[in-house]
C-alpha cells in the first residue's frame, strides 16, 4: 500500500491521568483516573484563581489537547508531570486571548510519536527508492500522512551509520510517497528532482515525518511564558506564536529527543518535526534564556514578518492587499503610527516609507485576485476560503508606490527579541533564522547545524517572509561544526557563512539592495565551518570586530553561492555590502 498525504481534521478533547508505572497497561485496558486538567483550568478561570496544580505523574491528553480561551493571571504548575498528547491534528496546548499565563515544570511528549525512523537496507538509484527497516518500538506509516492543509511536505533525514549525527554533505530529502511492505519495512519513493540519493548507504539511519499541528500554539495573547518546560517531540513547530502582543519568555525550555519508546533498541533521532520556536505577526519578540533546542526538523528559532502585495491603489494614501491565511491577524497587531516600507522586486529595494493610519479587513473580488495570490505564494496551497483582504491606509501619501510592489511592517515581525545563554545543536536547517529587528543574540553555543548558525535578513523570495533587519547585536557566541549539510554549499545558497547577513531575493537577480543596517558582530568564537565564518551581503553600517576564527572554508565551496554572485572562499566575506572590520583574529587551522 502506498500512503499519500491527505488532510485531517481536529478531534474532540479528552484527558486521562495515569500513574507512570501503569501507563502502558492502563492505556491498553482503556482505564483512566479522574483528574481533568481542562476542567481544572476552566474552573480556575471562572473562580479567578491564580494557580492550577497538576498532580505529578503521567497524564494522557485527548485528541483535542488542552485549550485556554481568555485566561488571565494564571500559573499552571506542572510539578514534574509528563503530559502525553495523542493526536497530530491539534496542539497539545493552545492559548487564545490569554494574558499573563505561565506554564512551568512539566514535560510534553506524544504517543504515538509523530515521526518514525529506521535503518537503510537497500538503495535503488535507478528506481529512485530507498528501502528502510523501521526500528523496533517506532510507529508505522500513519505518522507520515500529511495533516496540514497547506503543505504536503513529508521529509526524510539522513544520519551517518547507526549514529545520531546528520550525515555530512547530505541534502534535505523531500518524499513523494512511502510504500508499506507489510514486514516492518517500507520503500521510500523520491521525485526526479530530489538530489543526493548517492549519499544514502546501507547501514545509515533515517527519520520520516510530515507536518501536523504545532505542539504549543499561542495566538492573540500576550505575556504567555514558559519555564522549565521540556518538549520531546511535536508534529510540527514545537512553539508557534501568532497575532500576539508579545512572544513571551522561554526560560530553561528544552526541545530535545525524548527517551526510547517501549521495546526500542535505538535512541530517538528527532524532536519537533519543524521549527523549535516560530514567531510572526507579533508585536515584540521572545526572550529565550538558558534554553536547549536540538534535533528539530527545521530551524531552532524563526522570527519573521510578512511580505504583503500591493494589489490596487484605492486613493492617494490607501491600498488593497491580501494574504492567503485567515488566522494571521496583521490588523490586530499594527498600530497607528507604525512604520511601513514599500519594496520593489527583484532585489526588494526600498522605494518609500511611511506611517500607518490603519490596517483593516475588507472585501474584494476573490476571483479577480486569486490567480495573482497563487502566483505569489507558490510554496503553499492557497485555500480560497482562507484568503483575507486588507485595506491599508497611510497617514500621508508615499510617492512612487504602485501595484505589483510589496510592503513590510517591521512592528509586526517580532522586534525587540533577546536570545541568550542557550544551546542550539543538531538541527536540520539553521540555528537562528532572524528577520526581526532591535534584538540581542548573546553568549549562545551552536554546534552541528546543517545550515548556518545565525542568519539575519529576509526570505523575500519563495517564503515571502520579511523583513530587512536593523539594530541587532551578535556577541559572545561560540559556533562549532557549522554547515554540515549540502544546501549551504549549493550554487543557489545565500547563507555563505556560519553567521550570515543576507536577503533571499529573486533567483538570477543581478542587483542587491543594502537593506540590513546597524548590525554589530563582535567577540564571537567560530571554530569549524564548511563555508566562510562570516558572510555579509545586502547590508550596510555593519561592524565586525574582535571575532576569533579557525577551521573555516573546510569544504570544496568554490561554487557555493555562485548563482547569486556571492561565491567567495575567505574567513570574512563582503559582497554587495558595506562593513567595517577591526581586531578580528584568524587562527591557523588545525
Amino acid at each position: 500500500m502506498i500512503r499519500q498525504f491527505s488532510n485531517c481534521f481536529r478531534q474532540s478533547l479528552r484527558i486521562v491521568s495515569l500513574p507512570l508505572g501503569f501507563f502502558l497497561v492502563a492505556m491498553a485496558q482503556g482505564k483512566a483516573a479522574d483528574y481533568d486538567l481542562q476542567q481544572a483550568i476552566d474552573e480556575a478561570k471562572a473562580a479567578h484563581q491564580s494557580v492550577v496544580e497538576i498532580p505529578a505523574g503521567v497524564h494522557v491528553l485527548g485528541a483535542g489537547g488542552i485549550r485556554l480561551d481568555g485566561v488571565k493571571g494564571l500559573v499552571i504548575e506542572g510539578n514534574g508531570a509528563l503530559l502525553l498528547a495523542t493526536s497530530r491534528r491539534a496542539p497539545a496546548f493552545a492559548f487564545y486571548d490569554c494574558e499573563e499565563v505561565t506554564l512551568r515544570n512539566l514535560t510534553i511528549d506524544y504517543n504515538p510519536l509523530p515521526f518514525t525512523q529506521g535503518d537503510v537496507v537497500g538503495v535503488d538509484l535507478d528506481g529512485r527508492t530507498v528501502t528502510v527497516k523501521l526500528h523496533t518500538g517506532y510507529p508505522g506509516l500513519k505518522v507520515v500522512e500529511n495533516a496540514n492543509a497547506s503543505f504536503s511536505d513529508a521529509r526524510m533525514q539522513l544520519f551517518a551509520g547507526d549514529t545520531n549525527r546528520h550525515k555530512p554533505g547530505a541534502p534535505d530529502y523531500a518524499v513523494a510517497s512511502v510504500e508499506d511492505r507489510g514486514d516492518g519495512s517500507v520503500i521510500v519513493h523520491f521525485q526526479n528532482w530530489v538530489g543526493g540519493l548517492d549519499k544514502v548507504e546501507v547501514g545509515d539511519s533515517i527519520t520520516l515525518s510530515s507536518r501536523g499541528a504545532e505542539g504549543i500554539c499561542v495566538r492573540t495573547s500576550r505575556d504567555v511564558d514558559f519555564e522549565n518546560v521540556t518538549v520531546y517531540t511535536a508534529p510540527n513547530v514545537a512553539f508557534l506564536v501568532r497575532s500576539s502582543g508579545n512572544a513571551g519568555t522561554y526560560r530553561n525550555v528544552r526541545i530535545v529527543p525524548g527517551p526510547r519508546p517501549e521495546e526500542a533498541t535505538r535512541d530517538r533521532l528527532m524532536s519537533a518535526c519543524a521549527d523549535g520556536l516560530n514567531v510572526s505577526f507579533t508585536g515584540r519578540g521572545p526572550i529565550v534564556d538558558g534554553c536547549e533546542f536540538a534535533y528539530q526538523g527545521d530551524d531552532a528559532v524563526n522570527l519573521h514578518g510578512a511580505l504583503l502585495p500591493v494589489l490596487r491603489q484605492i486613493d492617494a494614501r490607501t491600498y488593497l492587499s491580501a494574504m492567503p491565511w485567515s488566522g494571521n491577524l496583521i490588523d490586530r497587531i499594527t498600530r497607528e503610527g507604525d512604520d511601513i516600507r514599500f519594496l520593489q522586486k527583484p532585489d526588494y529595494a526600498l522605494v518609500g516609507a511611511g506611517s500607518i493610519w490603519a490596517i483593516t479587513r475588507t472585501q474584494a473580488d476573490l476571483d479577480t485576485w486569486l490567480p495573482q495570490l497563487r502566483e505569489i505564494w507558490k510554496v503553499v496551497t492557497v485555500n480560497p476560503a482562507s484568503v483575507t483582504f486588507y485595506r491599508v491606509e497611510l497617514e500621508e501619501p508615499v510617492a512612487g508606490v504602485a501595484p505589483g510592489m510589496f510592503f513590510e511592517v517591521p512592528a509586526s515581525a517580532a522586534p525587540g527579541f533577546v536570545i541568550r545563554d542557550s544551546y542550539f545543536h543538531d538541527n536540520r536547517a539553521r540555528g537562528l533564522r532572524i528577520m526581526a529587528s532591535n534584538g540581542l543574540i548573546l553568549n549562545n553555543r551552536f554546534e552541528r547545524q546543517k545550515g548556518c548558525a545565525i542568519s539575519l535578513g529576509a526570505e523575500f523570495a519563495f517564503w515571502h517572509e520579511a523583513g530587512w533587519v536593523r539594530n541587532v547585536v551578535v556577541a559572545g557566541n561560540t559556533l562549532h561544526d557549522i554547515g554540515t549539510g549540502a544546501g549551504i554549499l549549493s550554487p543557489d545558497s545565500y547563507t555563505l557563512g556560519a553567521i550570515s547577513l543576507m536577503a533571499r531575493t529573486e533567483p538570477g537577480s543581478a542587483t542587491y539592495f543594502e537593506g540590513n543596517r546597524y548590525i554589530v558582530i563582535e567577540n564571537n568564537r567560530i571554530d569549524g565551518c564548511s563555508v566562510n565564518a562570516i558572510s555579509i551581503s545586502s547590508s550596510r553600517d555593519v561592524a565586525v570586530r574582535g571575532n576569533r576564527i579557525r577551521n573555516v572554508n573546510t569544504a570544496d565551496s568554490l561554487t557555493a553561492g555562485s548563482a547569486r554572485g556571492l561565491a567567495s572562499v575567505q574567513p570574512i566575506s563582503i559582497h554587495h555590502a558595506e562593513a567595517t572590520l577591526s581586531d578580528n583574529i584568524i587562527e591557523e587551522a588545525e
